[in-house]
């Protein structure tokens, strides 16, 4: 699932790059900033462009994948406080699990507004 050629790196809030090159994911308060769960960084009217995605899908361990990037697996991003957070922007979610299809979407993000996607 490694990134399509000519795609940039997935815009993401800041540390989270960092943080998934070393395979950090964040559920709760703390760790990498405005990432998984937490409530640090947050879209709207304060300068931040922040907004997230949470994953209603049955497979809770299942991988997850943004513009090829792993970020994490269903568990971390379907909570109340729980939500992938990115910057505003395009992108694509995939979401793997091994012997079942993978379930690919497009999604846009907006600032301080959370999407909940079921599957």
């Amino acid at each position: 699932m490694g990134a399509s050629a000519g795609r940039d790196t997935p815009r993401m809030a800041a540390g989270a790059a960092a943080g998934l090159a070393r395979g950090i994911k964040d559920g709760a308060a703390g760790g990498v900033p405005g990432w998984g769960g937490g409530l640090g960084n947050y879209g709207g009217p304060y300068g931040w462009s922040i907004g997230g995605v949470r994953l209603k899908v049955n497979e809770k361990d299942a991988e997850v994948y943004v513009d090829g990037y792993y970020a994490g697996i269903v568990d971390d991003f379907d909570g109340l406080w729980q939500q992938l957070r990115l910057d505003d922007g395009g992108y694509r979610i995939e979401i793997h699990k091994t012997g079942r299809s993978t379930l690919t979407f497009d999604v846009r993000v907006q600032p301080g507004r959370t999407i909940t996607y079921r599957g």
